[in-house]
């Protein structure tokens, strides 16, 4: 068994391709410190009268395992400026 090292910014990238994010599946901006990742992501808003509005969405996640995220905080934002002020908030804790 060959055993590969790759930084948590790759393995949550790779994570997140399996698990996207069904409202909001396009990562825009990913934070990394320690075993925490903060993503900013967009997605087409679902189930809304303007389809081609973006709407946000900014994670806080932790490593606990291989392969393994757990979601500690998440909030929807339905502007991108709002989303980089949550952003650049949860960032700073890290």
């Amino acid at each position: 068994m060959e055993i590969v090292n790759m930084t948590i910014r790759t393995e949550f990238l790779r994570w997140h391709n399996k698990h996207p994010n069904f409202a909001t599946p396009w990562i825009e901006k990913l934070a990394v410190k320690g075993n925490k990742v903060v993503e900013l992501s967009s997605g087409r808003k679902m189930f809304q009268d303007d389809y081609n509005k973006l709407m946000y969405g900014v994670t806080m996640l932790e490593k606990i395992g291989p392969n393994k995220f757990k979601t500690l905080v998440g909030k929807p934002f339905q502007t991108e400026n709002g989303a980089m002020n949550y952003f650049n908030k949860l960032k700073r804790t890290i």
